[in-house]
């Protein structure tokens, strides 16, 4: 099959699902379309071949992915194009909130563009940047519904001061420029979280932001949350 020529928004719409691995329909829909109806040409873009439905999250929602011919012509690794496993569907999930509705100036990045920055020792795990007058590389780290939140403090103090004392990330951690953000799936969870390193010190020793991003389970509620906004735009 030969593959149409991409229109500006398509293909700023491809670049968006190769690099977030996945997206969801009101996402595209704040991003791309004003918050408008992007149905017709998702519908397009699967006919196409370009992008697939993924079932599998709660009330039918589905999220959507490159396809593995597209993610080949655009020299991804075709795990792109899989269905995520394990821990990986909800860590996907909340970077792509954190970048794409809860916040400004984020923007997911590529492997390569964190080996230019750290080498090839570079850290695991999603990263972002964030644009301001200092930008500064942000570490995502999604804390999963059951997870013990005392636990993940300690496992993040632990972190940190291995941070600090690499030969690679130190002066990046004392200089606030490598940040973590910690996302939650619940308000109170994130309030607790905040108090926590609060008391423990921790967000004295870096740059950490705690923020609320759904996990699949509680992801139809928040997107109906996220399309009564855009409707009342």
């Amino acid at each position: 099959m030969v593959t149409p020529p991409s229109s500006d928004r398509d293909e700023r719409i491809l670049r968006h699902i190769g690099l977030y691995r996945i997206t969801l329909r009101p996402v595209l829909s704040r991003l791309f379309f004003d918050g408008g109806n992007p149905g017709n040409v998702i519908q397009r873009l699967v006919a196409e071949g370009r992008i697939q439905a993924r079932a599998g999250l709660p009330n039918r929602l589905s999220y959507y992915q490159l396809t593995v011919a597209e993610a080949r012509a655009r020299g991804l690794p075709e795990a792109r194009a899989r269905p995520p496993r394990g821990q990986a569907l909800p860590a996907h999930l909340g970077t792509l909130w954190f970048c794409c509705v809860e916040g400004q100036g984020r923007t997911r990045l590529e492997h390569n563009e964190l080996r230019q920055l750290f080498g090839n020792r570079f850290p695991n795990g999603p990263h972002c940047i964030e644009g301001g007058s200092v930008p500064k590389i942000v570490r995502v780290h999604t804390i999963t519904p059951r997870a013990s939140l005392s636990t993940a403090v300690r496992m993040l103090g632990r972190r940190i001061e291995r941070f600090r004392e690499s030969t690679v990330l130190g002066a990046w951690v004392r200089n606030r420029q490598y940040c973590i953000a910690i996302l939650a799936d619940e308000p109170g969870r994130v309030e607790r979280l905040r108090r926590s390193l609060h008391e423990r010190g921790l967000n004295r020793r870096a740059e950490i932001e705690v923020w609320y991003a759904p996990s699949p389970a509680g992801l139809p509620a928040a997107v109906q949350r996220l399309r009564a906004m855009q409707n009342d735009h």
